[in-house]
């Protein structure tokens, strides 16, 4: 059984023409498209396809134009296949259309609390000297590191969106992003300026926070139907009062996608669905090697969603929550589970190389008995080469038996036979 997520991008993913070609298609996304303009009073349709990109990669204009189109695919996807994903998510502005889809919110409230939110970053934006950057081949720890050795009390540069594991972006005042960038200079870190009107995902949006957290108190929110994720943990939500306060600190607060991702590939998801424009979020999944991950903008990758969807019983398998693939798991862990050895050496022999047969075992899609324990075993060289105390090994090797019900599958597998 396969589980899927559905994944929405956020600002940054917008192009002129964006949507157009199934827009022409498909009528939902016009319907979509005119219930946009109608709560919003200003012509989406006309925003996305006919405005400079200058025009359109203003907040105001670009956050309103996104969830459009996000929500837009998300309603064609729904309309086409008519699957129930495991869990959603989305990329800063991005999860918003996962609410949506999550059925937290209204799509109109959503568009109307988006709007606010983008306007009050744009005003936070304008009162403040602030930018961001992105910071290629160092990890965030790293870069924490770099942005308090260069930041001052008045000038201040912090992490924004832990995109992937060498992919980081951070934001704040423009002096601080200078001194920053000389110092990656003088490392040899690869290093790139963001064309963006204010250092989001920051503390100089707090203003924008201070005043959110009075306007979205006027929302009703449900609790989620489905599992959708929080940008600032990592993790589900619990609860609507919970998304409330979240949403707020998203905007002051680094947005955790690479977390996020960690968290869909542990839960045994294999096919995450992108819903917006581009394939900004397919591109940064590459390193979550255990997800196959589409674009619902490329023609080619709905052909292809199209070629895992196209039956009844195809569709049954994705919506029937039953067992996982053990395989599909062992690589989750042992990709999201932190290594504190340092011995290059060991770590090649130990992770490396069991990971890589783990890997060869997944692609032949054997999952018999044998296979199964031959996996848990791999699994387990790789957590006792990571250090990983004897009590995590155990929540995590019971976590595995637990997900994908062992017992079915290995009648006399137990957890003390792979632990100890």
């Amino acid at each position: 059984m396969r589980k899927l997520a559905l994944l929405f991008p956020g600002q940054g993913a917008q192009y002129v023409g964006m949507g157009k070609e199934l827009f022409d298609k498909y009528a939902v996304v016009r319907e979509t498209f005119a219930e946009s303009s109608d709560v919003l009073a200003k012509d989406i349709a006309d925003l996305c396809f006919n405005a400079s990109p200058d025009v359109l990669m203003q907040t105001e204009n670009a956050q309103a134009a996104i969830l459009t189109l996000n929500v837009a695919f998300y309603r064609l996807f729904h309309e086409e296949y008519g699957v129930t994903p495991t869990l959603v998510a989305g990329h800063s502005l991005g999860e918003y259309a996962a609410l949506v889809a999550g059925d937290v919110l209204d799509f109109a409230d959503a568009l109307r609390l988006v709007d606010q939110r983008a306007t009050l970053m744009a005003q936070a934006a304008a009162n403040s000297e602030g930018g961001m950057l992105a910071v290629i081949g160092a990890d965030d720890a790293s870069v924490a590191r770099y942005c308090e050795q260069v930041s001052t009390p008045d000038a201040q540069v912090t992490p924004a969106n832990i995109n992937a594991g060498d992919q980081i972006i951070v934001s704040g005042a423009v002096t601080a992003i200078e001194a920053l960038q000389a110092e990656l200079e003088l490392l040899g870190i690869k290093n790139q300026r963001l064309k963006v009107s204010g250092a989001f995902h920051s503390p100089l949006m707090q203003p924008a926070a201070d005043r959110f957290a009075q306007e979205i108190e006027k929302y009703s929110f449900r609790e989620p139907a489905v599992s959708v994720i929080s940008n600032v943990t990592g993790q589900p939500y619990e609860s609507a009062s919970e998304i409330k306060r979240l949403l707020v600190e998203q905007l002051v607060q680094p947005v955790c996608w690479k977390q996020t991702m960690d968290f869909v590939q542990q839960a045994c998801v294999s096919l995450a669905l992108e819903l917006g424009p581009g394939s900004v979020l397919k591109k940064l999944a590459k390193h979550h090697v255990a997800i196959e991950t589409l674009a619902f903008d490329l023609k080619s990758d709905r052909e292809q969603l199209g070629s895992l969807l196209m039956n009844r019983s195809a569709r049954a398998q994705f919506n029937q929550d039953q067992q996982i693939n053990v395989l599909n798991k062992c690589m989750a862990v042992a990709v999201s589970t932190r290594n504190t050895n340092d011995d290059l050496k060991a770590y090649e022999q130990g992770v490396v190389q069991p990971y890589n047969q783990l890997k060869a075992l997944h692609e032949a899609g054997d999952v018999s008995p044998e296979t199964a324990r031959s996996a848990l075993g791999l699994l387990k060289t790789i957590l006792d080469t990571k250090g990983v105390s004897a009590l995590e090994q155990k929540q995590r090797f019971q976590q595995i038996a637990d997900e994908v019900q062992l017992k079915t599958l290995i009648t006399d597998f137990s957890v003390a036979e792979i632990v100890g």
